[in-house]
């Protein structure tokens, strides 16, 4: 008797086990974005998705519901029987999908769910051990993460950067997820020092390249004092006086010269612009505060990465000065945002952490970029621009 009974339960264990991998294998794997995009296709049909739950809604009726957002950006319902999810993090929901033709939208009847676990960052160093005069390279990806900090200075998500003997030896890599929990990953790097051997032979070479261009700076000096030209070669050769270095008739400012607060109040700019820099396309207006209305210029200063315009509470001085709008408010960081002009278009950078830079109302978080059109309005502390081509 009883080896029947165990018969008949192994048969109910195999029954139950099958219809359960049958019910899961039936569900679509799929994203947010592809159900809000053709919710015909996916009515009636039990799906599966990752996204991220933003808000839980309890509703007056019998069904609680709440907002989970996708990878890119999309957002959709779900109806829940189950206790409240945490709001900030990732699930996997399991669910049919409905359309809801009395409010015209789609949504999802929950059957399961279950958080997913962020993937701890990444942070390496190639090669790890090196020379005091050879580079490394160190590279970095938090999947995920709201902010990430190596050394406690912010980074993009994921990136890289070279590193040389004048870097730190340990970094460290913090990175906070839309949970608000931490995760941190740190390396060390190795500088070989080199002999003293190879530091006398370096030294012996300074030497001599500094000798050699004493002698031939010498050289050259009493080549030209073999002929001194007179006034009347310079009068029939005007160009015979022109300093060398400089194109004739070509104007060089020994210092930026600077607007006055008659000029404008709240920000202070070089009135002019040396030719080997370049005016970003456009203009910008001031309007709001006490300079509302007056429009000005500003010149990008040549980098590798476009012509950079700088933008903040500090002094600049030098020929940077002639790419920086110094901001007089005291709502405004030391270093506010930057312009990028990069193949014939505009960025904004915002660089605070305190006091963030608005692009047309919206906040732009720290170390993230915006492109820029005629007529964006760009607003740092009480002081906003406009910009126009």
């Amino acid at each position: 008797m009883l080896k029947y009974i165990q018969f008949f339960l192994l048969i109910a264990i195999v029954f139950v086990y099958a219809n359960f991998t049958q019910t899961f294998s039936q569900s679509k794997q799929t994203t947010i974005e592809a159900i809000n995009g053709n919710p015909s296709s996916f009515e009636a049909v039990e799906v599966e998705f990752v996204g991220l739950v933003t808000q839980y809604f309890s509703d007056k009726g019998t069904t609680n519901y709440y907002l989970i957002k996708g990878d890119y950006g999309g957002i959709i319902r779900v109806n829940t029987a189950e206790p409240a999810p945490e709001t900030n993090v990732k699930y996997r929901v399991r669910g049919i999908v409905y359309f809801d033709a009395k409010n015209n939208r789609v949504f999802v009847s929950e059957k399961s769910k279950y958080t997913i676990e962020f993937p701890d960052p990444i942070l390496s160093v190639s090669p790890n051990s090196i020379k005091e005069n050879e580079t490394s390279t160190l590279s970095w990806s938090a999947e995920n993460a709201v902010k990430v900090t190596i050394n406690g200075s912010p980074v993009e998500t994921k990136g890289s950067k070279t590193i040389t003997s004048k870097d730190a030896t340990l970094f460290t890599l913090q990175a906070q997820y839309p949970d608000g929990k931490f995760k941190e990953k740190s390396v060390t790097i190795t500088f070989i020092q080199q002999s003293n051997t190879l530091l006398y032979i370096l030294v012996a070479a300074l030497v001599v390249l500094i000798g050699a261009f004493i002698y031939f700076q010498m050289k050259k000096r009493n080549s030209e004092n073999e002929y001194s030209p007179s006034s009347t070669d310079q009068d029939q050769n005007p160009q015979a006086q022109q300093p060398k270095g400089f194109p004739a008739h070509e104007n060089v400012e020994d210092k930026p010269m600077y607007t006055s607060e008659n000029e404008y109040k709240t920000i202070k700019i070089v009135r002019t612009s040396p030719k080997t820099l370049k005016f970003i396309p456009g203009k910008l207006i001031i309007t709001d505060g006490p300079d509302k209305g007056k429009e000005f210029r500003v010149a990008g200063f040549p980098t590798p990465e476009g012509f950079i315009v700088s933008i903040g509470r500090k002094e600049v001085d030098g020929d940077r000065a002639y790419a920086h709008i110094k901001l007089n408010e005291k709502t405004v960081s030391r270093d506010q945002a930057e312009l990028h002009y990069i193949d014939h278009k505009l960025y904004l950078k915002n660089l605070s952490e305190t006091n963030f830079t608005q692009l047309n109302g919206s906040e732009i978080k720290p170390g993230k970029i915006a492109e820029v059109s005629s007529g964006s309005t760009i607003r740092a502390g009480e002081v906003e621009f406009k910009y126009v081509v």
